[in-house]
């Protein structure tokens, strides 16, 4: 939203929408009967690309014309969907090795006590579709 805001687009709340996975075909329809629908939409994970994905079809959407589309998690199939899907791209190996490092650690009894918090950089993977 911060982003959004520095490049002076506007936020509609009422598009900003979570559901439970076997409702979110329902929510994106019901988004599309809107006047005024959203421009893009942001899949949070690779089972919400599926559902956007199966709406966007069966409502014959055109991706990226009438509505982009952009996924968190870069799923194996993004770059050869047409259009390729642009995606947030995680560094999930690095991710798993550093959380395998600390659960050996934690077994093993040599981790601290003090709680620590790890980023880890994510990659634009600027595609086709939005």
């Amino acid at each position: 939203m911060a982003a959004m805001e520095e490049q002076g687009l506007s936020i509609h709340d009422e598009f900003i929408q979570s559901s439970n996975i076997d409702q979110i075909q329902e929510v994106l329809a019901d988004m599309l009967q809107w006047t005024e629908r959203p421009e893009a939409i942001i899949a949070g994970n690779d089972r919400v690309l599926q559902e956007v994905l199966k709406t966007m079809k069966q409502n014959d959407i055109d991706v990226p014309k009438e509505i982009g589309l952009l996924t968190i998690d870069d799923v194996t199939f993004a770059e050869f969907y047409n259009p390729a899907i642009t995606a947030i791209a995680q560094p999930t190996y690095e991710m798993g090795r550093k959380a395998a490092e600390l659960l050996l650690e934690e077994i093993d009894g040599t981790k601290g006590s003090k709680k620590q918090t790890y980023r880890f950089e994510p990659s634009l993977q600027l595609r086709h579709s939005c």
